[in-house]
């Protein structure tokens, strides 16, 4: 499987994508809302409902302005 193959195959299984899917991976940290998927070889986290999603995506969205303003960093480009 081609890295093409694997994007779209990546995305018609797994619809609500992780916000915290490469730290799951990592096993750094751990969700009782994570549905791992496999694919081919590989390895994917999707969330299995909309409002825990939302809820990580809020918290990740908040937790990269916080490090902005600890570390005193003002534009995001």
């Amino acid at each position: 499987m081609d890295e093409d193959e694997f994007k779209a195959a990546y995305l018609n299984l797994n619809s609500r994508v992780c916000p915290f899917e490469k730290v799951i991976l990592s096993r750094q940290c751990d969700c009782s809302r994570a549905a791992r998927i496999f694919i081919a070889e590989r390895q994917a986290v999707g969330c299995d409902a909309n409002a825990p999603q939302q809820q990580c995506l809020a918290l990740l969205q908040l937790l990269r302005g916080n490090a902005s303003f600890a570390l005193k960093i003002t534009s995001t480009t």
